[in-house]
């Protein structure tokens, strides 16, 4: 199976993405590390949009923490370490010595960052004022349909045509199970719950079809 083209983006047309907005954005810092932060750790566009400060709490010790797309609620029970952080972010510590807390929102899921995209992140939070890491106009910060036309936008300036938002977890899926050839951990990376939904990064690229028919011949 290969993915629709609109689904799928490859690096150098990140990189005109990347061109694009230097040129046409009004808030090209922000629109950038949208487009930078979703393709480096898969995000889903949810994600990308409810992205916080505190998210960013472990940067310096190259972890990022992600809330998951879908909200749990609840009581949970977790380590030392993890009631402590969570408390530090807001949530509600109860019985210490069962350590649970109280999972009224989306669970945190901590991913490695890149170094280099985790210098780019803790610069880019300080110039900005909001806890949201991305200003837009859904209550102080930027929502999804703002987040799915502002990339569309860019796509066809760059002259690459519409492609999804996904495409850019996409992308990253793609680029890990390339890398790793580990299906189990390409997994976990798009935080998937089954390696069922993660098979079509097993598939191969349309780059790589074309190149493999090359080598084969007739």
């Amino acid at each position: 199976m290969t993915l629709p083209d609109r689904k799928f983006i490859r690096k150098h047309e990140i990189d005109a993405v990347f061109a694009a907005i230097d040129k046409g954005s009004r808030h090209p810092a922000r629109d950038r590390m949208l487009v930078l932060l979703s393709a480096s750790l898969g995000l889903r566009v949810t994600e990308a949009v409810n992205m916080k400060k505190q998210n960013f709490r472990d940067v310096g010790k190259g972890w990022v923490y992600v809330c998951s797309a879908k909200k749990r609620k609840g009581w949970v029970v977790c380590t030392p370490e993890e009631a402590e952080a969570r408390r530090k972010a807001g949530y509600q510590v109860i019985n210490k010595k069962m350590l649970c807390y109280k999972a009224n929102e989306r669970p945190e899921e901590r991913l490695p960052i890149v170094p280099e995209i985790g210098e780019e992140v803790r610069a880019y939070i300080k110039t900005i004022k909001t806890d949201h890491l991305f200003p837009g106009r859904v209550n102080g910060h930027m929502g999804e349909r703002q987040a799915f036309e502002l990339f569309s936008k860019y796509c066809v300036s760059a002259g690459i045509g519409h492609k999804s938002f996904h495409a850019l977890r996409h992308y990253r899926g793609f680029m890990v199970q390339a890398a790793k050839g580990d299906i189990d951990w390409t997994r976990r990376m798009l935080r998937h719950s089954n390696t069922s939904m993660t098979q079509i990064y097993t598939e191969r690229t349309p780059d790589e079809e074309k190149k493999l028919a090359s080598e084969i011949g007739w």
